[in-house]
């Protein structure tokens, strides 16, 4: 198929997004999903930057610091498997840890990452 996107590895063009102001405007203009293994916003990449691949992990959700850093881990395992593969790079990506991240297995948490990109259209 000539117009298949090419896998990108997560360095490059993906960065990861470190300011809280791009992750307020993402959440301020994005579109979102919610699953039980986690949350999904996603907004445009603004003309001439990068896609960005953002991960939040709250100590009200996740819960204490070893677990908030395997939340972590697992999002962004689950961004080089699906999102950097098989998503559109015309968008930022945020995703959230919800209670269950730390407890689902991972072919779940998946499952719920490819819901929710593809109830917001956004498989490229």
């Amino acid at each position: 198929m000539p117009n298949s996107p090419k896998p990108v590895s997560l360095r490059k063009p993906w960065s990861t997004i470190q300011n809280n102001s791009d992750f307020q405007s993402i959440y301020k203009i994005g579109r979102k999903h919610f699953t039980k293994g986690l949350g999904l916003f996603v907004a445009p990449v603004k003309e001439g930057f990068p896609p960005q691949l953002g991960f939040v992990a709250s100590a009200a959700k996740a819960g204490n610091a070893v677990n908030r850093n395997r939340a972590k881990r697992r999002m962004r395992i689950l961004a080089r498997s699906v999102i950097v593969k098989s998503a559109s790079a015309s968008y930022n990506y945020v995703l959230i840890a919800t209670s269950e991240t730390v407890k689902q297995n991972f072919a779940d948490l998946k499952k719920d990452l490819q819901t929710a990109l593809s109830r917001l259209k956004i498989q490229a």
